[in-house]
């Protein structure tokens, strides 16, 4: 697992990383803007990972508009697994 702090810079680093890792690692992080909110859930379709939302009660998102957009809406977290089991 690998946790993001990027204060903005998210899509810069999650586009860095090679497509093969999303496949066996997960990612938590705040996303800092609408923009980038968008951006995330498009790379997330072209990487077929799966986001869920701090927003949405860590709950497999649908849609864009289910990401946070600003620290204060919560985290998310990224993975390959369909579901997460949290206990």
């Amino acid at each position: 697992m690998v946790k993001i702090d990027a204060e903005g810079s998210e899509v810069d680093i999650l586009t860095s990383i090679n497509k093969k890792y999303f496949k066996y690692t997960d990612f938590v992080l705040e996303i800092n803007s609408r923009s980038n909110a968008k951006k995330i859930f498009k790379l997330s379709k072209n990487y077929k990972f799966n986001i869920f939302s701090q927003k949405v009660s860590w709950n497999l998102i649908k849609s864009e508009k289910e990401l946070p957009s600003h620290h204060t809406e919560g985290s998310i977290f990224i993975s390959h697994d369909e579901k997460i089991n949290w206990y």
